[in-house]
């Protein structure tokens, strides 16, 4: 199950999780060490959950422990959640009809 879970979304979450890096690197390198902002602190806290749902993902067969299987259900719901939160939204194409004038 965890497999099937990797499988799905280790590629985006992992990629989701490298771009995260990047912004707070970035944060980093212009802002004071010893100014937090909200913000920043928000980006430092989803960073840590995407590393352990990405470590949790890499868990071998063996070490998966009953708990965590119980648990896998309410794992893809917020890895849903995540990857759902962070894609732009998609513009649905309005297709107009040309109607040919009356006469």
């Amino acid at each position: 199950m965890i497999k099937r879970l990797k499988d799905q979304y280790f590629a985006e979450l992992s990629e989701l999780f490298n771009k995260m890096c990047v912004k707070l690197q970035h944060v980093d390198s212009i802002i004071p060490p010893q100014i937090s902002s909200e913000q920043y602190d928000k980006m430092k806290s989803f960073k840590i959950m995407l590393e352990r749902i990405l470590q949790m993902l890499q868990i071998g067969k063996s070490s998966v422990q009953p708990s965590m299987m119980d648990n896998v259900p309410r794992y893809e719901k917020q890895i849903i959640s995540i990857l759902n939160s962070q894609r732009k939204p998609v513009q649905p194409q309005i297709h107009q009809q040309f109607q040919p004038p009356a006469g």
